[in-house]
């Protein structure tokens, strides 16, 4: 009862500025400690914490004041990753869907599991980085979710 009550606090503190483009509420995590939370949080610090090489070019593009990815239908549901810490993966894969789907022109669902499983350098439900899942991308095929689907939610 007492991490519940943590989170009402929380919440009626926080939830005053009518600006805010996010509502707070009650969830499934209401009641988990600080702790508890924290292992769901599978993104590890990067080694690599300052871009290196990066090509800047000239933006002379004509392009619109803002897009929205969603209606255009290139990017995928929200995602649960339940007892998994494999918001990372969510994170790098989303970004390889939607690169992939612009380039295309039609977005395709691929396999968080694979990152998960096979990203040698990162630890699965427990952690990485979008980086060692970029790496892992880079010498290997993404496999589609429908043929590598999330198993990772529940032990």
């Amino acid at each position: 009862m007492f991490n519940w009550k943590q989170s009402e606090k929380f919440i009626q503190e926080n939830s005053w500025d009518k600006r805010a483009h996010y509502k707070l509420a009650h969830n499934k995590f209401s009641d988990w400690s600080e702790k508890e939370f924290s292992k769901l949080l599978g993104y590890a610090q990067p080694v690599e914490r300052q871009a290196k090489n990066i090509a800047r070019m000239p933006n002379s593009a004509n392009i619109e004041e803002s897009v929205d990815w969603r209606a255009q239908g290139m990017v995928s549901d929200v995602h649960d990753t339940g007892m998994c810490g494999s918001d990372w993966a969510f994170s790098a894969i989303g970004a390889v869907e939607g690169a992939y789907g612009v380039k295309e022109g039609s977005f395709t669902a691929l396999s968080t599991q694979q990152l998960l499983d096979c990203t040698g350098s990162a630890t699965g439900c427990t952690g990485g980085t979008q980086t060692q899942a970029f790496e892992y991308l880079k010498t290997s095929y993404a496999m589609k979710a429908e043929d590598y689907p999330y198993n990772s939610a529940f032990p």
